[in-house]
């Protein structure tokens, strides 16, 4: 279970992948990579509540190419949206019910071709 205070996991330390390479403690993908998930996990198991997802990335694309997405995950996508060049953090609020309590979370990262994809880290943190 993650703590109740906002505690960052760098995404190139333990995060799976099926596309990208590691560079220090981030995770990178490029055209010349195959599409896939670039990142998922970090697989904690959530009590019911309130919580906080926090992508930290950079994206250098043509807004023509292939776009990248993102999803947070627990037992079904909960929440998921396009990653913006302009952006470099994505949030987003989950509420997770009792039937989903102890159920794997994870907030993955799709690479589909376009550009450098970086992604930071991900945190997870309850907020109520």
């Amino acid at each position: 279970m993650p703590p109740d205070t906002k505690r960052p996991r760098p995404a190139g330390g333990t995060s799976r992948r099926e596309t990208g390479e590691r560079d220090g403690t981030s995770r990178v993908a490029e055209p010349a990579d195959a599409p896939g998930a670039l990142i998922f996990g970090p697989y904690y198991r959530l009590q019911p509540g309130r919580y906080s997802f926090e992508l930290s990335y950079d994206l250098d694309a043509n807004p023509h190419e292939l776009q990248s997405g993102w999803d947070v995950h627990i037992g079904q996508p909960l929440a998921q949206g396009i990653l913006d060049p302009n952006d470099h953090v994505v949030r987003a609020t989950v509420d997770v019910p009792e039937a989903m309590a102890g159920t794997e979370a994870q907030m993955r990262v799709w690479y589909h071709g376009g550009g450098r994809l970086t992604v930071r880290e991900v945190a997870i943190e309850r907020l109520q």
